[in-house]
């Protein structure tokens, strides 16, 4: 199945190629920074920001690419009619300009072409809000994996196949 797509703005998303580990890793790392969490959060949170080329290798992993480098990745596991969105990240410079819901389109025609039925996300607490007005609901918390003092909102996202 072809799921590599020019986008309307002229960027590229692609599959991820092993060798796209270490800047993935980066992207992930700067864009939870961005949301303001203190230097100790983040140094124990730089282990569950590592992409490695196993997890590329054995996940969907897809990258948007620009003329000036990869905007922003997604990581899907798909099993069968449940799938989970293990990652979104965009590049702090690009936040806010339309590259996440890029990004989630193509994650969603992907899921719902390899015939998941529904999603679940684990959230930062600062991107529910774009989950929630792309029609994801809360359907609880989870203890965050870095803070356990953390609620992660747990999000499930209907596919609407057709």
């Amino acid at each position: 199945m072809e799921n590599d797509q020019r986008t309307a703005d002229g960027s590229y998303i692609r599959r991820a190629i092993e060798g796209d580990a270490e800047e993935l890793s980066r992207i992930a790392y700067a864009s939870k920074a961005y949301w303001g969490y203190d230097d100790q959060y983040m140094i124990s949170a730089k282990p569950f920001l590592t992409i490695t080329s196993e997890h590329i290798h054995r996940n969907e992993v897809y990258v948007q690419e620009r003329s000036d480098g990869i905007a922003g990745f997604y990581s899907l596991r798909l099993e069968g009619r449940e799938s989970e969105l293990v990652w979104l990240f965009v590049r702090p410079s690009f936040i806010g300009k339309g590259m996440g819901s890029l990004l989630w389109n193509h994650l969603v025609h992907l899921a719902d072409s390899c015939g998941a039925q529904r999603m679940y996300i684990v959230s930062d607490p600062n991107a529910e809000r774009f989950y929630l007005a792309r029609g994801a609901s809360r359907v609880g918390t989870k203890p965050s994996l870095v803070d356990p003092s953390i609620a992660m909102p747990w999000l499930r996202y209907d596919l609407r196949r057709s």
